[in-house]
């Protein structure tokens, strides 16, 4: 005898129980993508596009100069076109800001201080100030220049490159030119600065340094590896 499946009466089936309303609502609509806003930042603009789960990050050394350096900085400003406005902080850039996700950061930081370990503490000095544009020609910096450690912050740059590098992460300039940014601008207005105009910037800022001892020599003793709002000291072999 052959037996037929018959399917229950549809009163007699199990219903599961209804979800919360709050549950129901939890996705209801997508979340928006934030959006670049450049009035939100003075009208800089972004290199690169905002993507969660994306952390903008940088290697630098770090000044303790920093009320100096914004006196000094000022002082220059009061020269300069209105446009021109004081960085929020000072330091020395050993890299590009780069994108690094976030299940990055801890293995990025421990190859960073695996290649900078043999890297020897320095002393660099300052001299004079510039002006440089960026790569995209959407900023210009005023800078104040190093006149010494160039073999040393060479060595620097190509630790942290290495490190970037099994990441496939950008390389910092191939002639780098080491600085401190002291001021920007929006867009190309290196040419509105007058040779006149840089020997007077010039000779302003090498009295101040005479005068400030703490702005024309900085000891770099620590990088700084600096992701989203995160900042990781590394230290540097001592002598």
């Amino acid at each position: 005898m052959e037996f037929q499946f018959r399917r229950p009466p549809s009163h007699s089936r199990v219903r599961g129980l209804p979800l919360p309303s709050g549950i129901q609502s939890m996705f209801a609509s997508k979340q928006e993508e934030p959006t670049d806003n450049p009035d939100h930042h003075d009208g800089r603009i972004r290199s690169f596009g905002h993507e969660r789960g994306n952390w903008a990050s940088h290697v630098f050394i770090a000044t303790d100069a920093s009320d100096q350096l914004r006196q000094l900085t000022c002082e220059l400003l009061k020269s300069l076109p209105g446009e021109f406005r004081c960085m929020e902080d000072f330091h020395l850039s050993l890299s590009k800001t780069f994108i690094v996700r976030h299940h990055w950061i801890k293995d990025l930081l421990s190859s960073l201080k695996k290649q900078l370990a043999s890297c020897q503490r320095c002393c660099l000095c300052f001299q004079g100030v510039d002006f440089l544009v960026n790569e995209e020609g959407t900023r210009t910096f005023m800078v104040l220049k190093t006149c010494s450690g160039f073999n040393i912050l060479t060595q620097y740059v190509a630790s942290v490159d290495a490190a970037l590098s099994e990441y496939k992460l950008p390389a910092y300039y191939q002639d780098p030119s080491f600085h401190i940014s002291l001021a920007w601008a929006l867009g190309d207005v290196k040419k509105q600065i007058s040779e006149e105009l840089l020997s007077c910037l010039r000779e302003t800022t090498a009295e101040f340094l005479e005068d400030s001892s703490d702005c024309a020599i900085l000891e770099a003793n620590t990088l700084v590896f600096r992701t989203g709002n995160r900042q990781y000291d590394i230290e540097l072999r001592s002598s």
